[in-house]
């Protein structure tokens, strides 16, 4: 192959890579993801996903509280 042939693949594949790291579940913090746990069906996984909403937020906060006072 040409040189130039092969540096204009290597481009386009790292542009792919960009794109796809870009626009993939994990920059874009999926909601499906974070909502798919091994706990049961809607249950949260809070390590897969970040993107809580602040009432989300207190009312982990509260359960978490409620389960370490008993």
């Amino acid at each position: 192959m040409n040189k130039s042939i092969m540096e204009a693949e290597s481009n386009e594949d790292k542009m792919a890579e960009v794109y796809n790291a870009i626009t993939g579940d994990f920059l874009t913090e999926n909601p499906e993801l974070g909502f798919n746990s091994a706990l049961g069906p809607g249950k949260i996984s809070t390590s897969l996903y970040k993107g809580l909403t602040p009432a989300m937020k207190q009312a982990i906060y509260e359960q978490s509280q409620s389960k370490s006072r008993t």
